[in-house]
This record gives C-alpha cells, sequence and structure tokens, in this order.
C-alpha cells in the first residue's frame, strides 16, 4: 500500500506540496482563536461529581475567589505597635484591589462584646496608626480567646493572614486574574520596600490561577524552542545535511503551527497541560522526519536519482512511522 503512496506522492509532488501549505496556513491561521483557561476545575470532567458539586454550591449562593497574604515580622511577634500600623495600613490599601467584596484581617475583626444591656460591635483594633503597647497586648489577649480569629491569627502570634475575597465578572479570566494578580504584586512589593521586617507572601485560588497561565505562558516561550535547537542540532549532527536540516525546520514550524491552529479552531482552551502539546508533537515529527531523510541518504549511496529516495522512503518507513504516531496518539488519548 505504501508503495503505491509513494508512487503517487512522488508524481504528484508539486500540487501535494502546494495544497499542504495552503491548507497548512488556513488551520494556522486558528492559533487566533486560542483562549487560555486558568481555572483549575479545568482538570475535572464534567460530570465529575465533586465539580457537580462545587457548581451547584457556587450558583445557588456564590462564586468568590480569594488571595490570602500571609504577613510574618522579622520580631516574631504580630501584636506590636509598629507591626499593627502595618497590617491597618495594608487592609486599608488591599480594598483598593479591582473586584474586591471583603478585606478581612486582625486589624478590622468585627469584636463583639456585651456591656451591661448594649451589644457593642467594634474593630479589634480601632485606630491601628496610633496604637499603644498597652491596647496592642489587650489586642492580642482578646484575639488569642476568639476562635473566629484563628483563620487568620497562629497560636503563637509569629504571623498572621489578610483574607481577601473577590468577586470577579468571570466574562474574561484572561484579563481579569492576571490585573487582579499585577495589582497585588504591585502592593506587596510597594510594603516590601517600606517595610523590609515584614516578610509578605501570598496564596489562593486567584494566585493559583495565574501561575497556571504563567506556566502555560513559560512553556510557550522558553521550552519549544529549546526543543526545537535541541532536534536542529542532533540532525545536523547526525545526518550532516544543511537541506535535510533546514526541511525539518520548515517541517517542525509547520507541524507546530498547525497544532496550534486546530486548537484555536477546536475552540478547546489551553491549558498547563495543553500547553507542551507542541512539544510531543515536535517529537513524533522530528523523529519521523530523520527515519526518511536517513533512508534517503542511505540511496543516494546506490542511485543519484531523487525520485527513487523519496519513493523508497516512504514504501520503506511509511507503515512504520505511521504505526509509531497512532499508538502514540492512543497513548495519549489513554490519559485522559
Amino acid at each position: 500500500m505504501f508503495e503505491s503512496i509513494a508512487n503517487f506522492v512522488v508524481g504528484n509532488k508539486i500540487k501535494i506540496t502546494v495544497t499542504s501549505i495552503i491548507s497548512a496556513f488556513i488551520i494556522m491561521s486558528g492559533a487566533s482563536h486560542i483562549t487560555v483557561d486558568t481555572d483549575g476545575r479545568v482538570f475535572m470532567a464534567q460530570e465529575n461529581p465533586d465539580r457537580i458539586m462545587l457548581d451547584s454550591f457556587e450558583a445557588e449562593y456564590s462564586k468568590d475567589d480569594n488571595l490570602n497574604f500571609i504577613l510574618t515580622p522579622d520580631n516574631g511577634e504580630i501584636y506590636t505597635p509598629e507591626n499593627l500600623k502595618i497590617i491597618g495600613e495594608m487592609t486599608e490599601q488591599l480594598w483598593l484591589l479591582p473586584y474586591v467584596r471583603v478585606v478581612d484581617s486582625i486589624t478590622n475583626f468585627q469584636n463583639t462584646y456585651s456591656l451591661d444591656d448594649d451589644l457593642i460591635v467594634e474593630d479589634l483594633i480601632k485606630d491601628p496608626f496610633s496604637i499603644s503597647e498597652q491596647e496592642a497586648k489587650k489586642a492580642k489577649d482578646i484575639a488569642l480567646s476568639r476562635i473566629e480569629l484563628k483563620t487568620l491569627d497562629n497560636p503563637n502570634t509569629s504571623l498572621t493572614n489578610i483574607s481577601v475575597l473577590f468577586k470577579l465578572p468571570g466574562l474574561d479570566l484572561q484579563k481579569e486574574i492576571p490585573l487582579t494578580m499585577e495589582e497585588a504584586n504591585k502592593l506587596v512589593d510597594k510594603f516590601k520596600s517600606k517595610y523590609p521586617q515584614m516578610d509578605i507572601k501570598m496564596v489562593g485560588t486567584v494566585a493559583i490561577n495565574s501561575l497556571f497561565a504563567e506556566a502555560s505562558q513559560d512553556d510557550a516561550n522558553t521550552l519549544v524552542p529549546l526543543v526545537i535547537v535541541a532536534s536542529l542540532i542532533a540532525v545536523a549532527i547526525l545526518l550532516r545535511t544543511f537541506f535535510g536540516t533546514a526541511a525539518v525546520l520548515l517541517m517542525i514550524i509547520l507541524t507546530v503551527g498547525v497544532t496550534m491552529g486546530t486548537l484555536g479552531w477546536s475552540g478547546v482552551p489551553m491549558n498547563t497541560v495543553t500547553a507542551i502539546a507542541p512539544l510531543m508533537v515536535v517529537t513524533l515529527a522530528v523523529a519521523s522526519a530523520v527515519h526518511i531523510l536517513s533512508s534517503a541518504r542511505q540511496t543516494m549511496l546506490e542511485t543519484s536519482d531523487r525520485t527513487i529516495w523519496a519513493k523508497k522512503a516512504i514504501s520503506e518507513h511509511g507503515a512504520a512511522i505511521s504505526v509509531a504516531c497512532i499508538t502514540t496518539g492512543i497513548g495519549f488519548l489513554s490519559l485522559n
């Protein structure tokens, strides 16, 4: 069968080449439609019971994305006038982030107690910018006695957490999450520079989703070019042919372009897993090309007829290459 295919391909090489290139560029245009899904639930199927439960819960109540800012002072004690001032200042600044719904910290914790027949509700620390040592100690005693503050404080009060809840519109997570993280990073950098004695770290769904997007982008910007360069160097060293290496480069460009274009046309969003798909495709494509080129080089010693080189390479290696690609595809599909 592959001998007939080889005869057909060689006999119509110009038509096939032109048709293939035109088709490739049409498919590659789909790359402009690629979207990135940074939501962690992309790794769960629609029928996953846990995802169904989560979606139902959020539909009935609300969907909140969060960022937790973990503050750890060098002196190991949160409840000092200086540290409480930093926490109070940061709490106020965090309200200015995009899409913020709630900011909770120890300074604005709603401390509730009774006084005679009255119920008093006030901030645990009324004025963190002018608090005394005695007031800081009193606030610490109250905080340690309140179970509600266990999510914001640790038992030895060496660190604290400022919890921020966001109400993202969900219309374009590719812009909403990066914008939120960009502003949050600017704020953290500002406070680290202003108060070097306070270590600040971020964690939460917004940070995780942002890292998913960054990881995908980093892979596309670093891993793919490195794999392509390494493959070309290996081909050049092993086959010692300039035109063969150039042909492999052209094939890699078309292969990666068609892969990303197909992804765009399919409507399937890119995530941290699908972002490395071009690497897998390049690996298969280069391996297949090396088989064809090495066969052609061997036949080159027997005859100078390029037609025979191509026919023999396709007829002898076409079946093996096809089986390798199909079984590899089945293997990756089984991972789903």
